[in-house]
């Protein structure tokens, strides 16, 4: 089930931001930010991991403060773009993601590299920091089953 958030009145911003129970897709998240306008293109793609804390997992499950989340995202890419003059999109997954399945994906696009690096290193650290997404549970392998 998506949980995109209508919010009024819907910018080309919001079209950039997805908090979803859905996968997670490099494709759709290039073309959300590509034009013939901007020459370099940096996506950050966050996985789950096999191991947490040391301890073997087979997935992670997402919870967040949805609406607070789009405001604090819609934030964030708003400074980067008027710092870096660059177009950016931001996706989460939500609910249960199986490790090795993407849960976080930052895409920028620039004029040039440093600024779409520099964009996308910023919403990645920024959004980590501020946005109210959390691992609500980390789910252990079961030992002794094949």
């Amino acid at each position: 089930m998506e949980m995109k958030l209508p919010l009024c009145p819907l910018s080309a911003v919001d079209e950039r931001i997805n908090l979803t129970e859905q996968a997670l897709s490099l494709d759709s998240a290039f073309s959300l930010i590509r034009s013939p306008d901007y020459g370099a293109v940096v996506l950050f793609a966050g996985t789950v991991r096999s191991l947490e804390d040391g301890k073997p997992i087979h997935g992670i499950i997402y919870e967040a403060y949805t609406e607070m989340a789009v405001k604090e995202i819609k934030k964030i890419i708003a400074a980067a773009e008027a710092r870096w003059q660059v177009k950016l999109s931001v996706q989460h997954r939500l609910g249960y993601v199986p490790t090795g399945e993407i849960s976080f994906l930052v895409s920028a696009a620039g004029k040039h590299r440093p600024e779409a690096f520099e964009a996308c290193r910023f919403t990645v650290d920024e959004a980590k920091e501020k946005v109210p997404i959390w691992k609500a549970q980390y789910l252990q392998e079961k030992q002794g089953v094949e």
